[in-house]
């Protein structure tokens, strides 16, 4: 999966366009993301 964080210049429409498949809005969303995503890989 391709993670983008939207902090600086790109804002999310511009990161999903680029090709981001996820865009949090800080670095400190990641682990909630992370956890998730992760055990659906574990699963499949």
């Amino acid at each position: 999966a391709a993670v983008a964080v939207a902090t600086g210049a790109h804002g999310p429409a511009a990161l999903e366009a680029l090709g981001a498949d996820v865009v949090l809005p800080d670095l400190e969303a990641f682990p909630a993301w992370l956890e998730p995503w992760a055990a659906r890989r574990r699963t499949a």
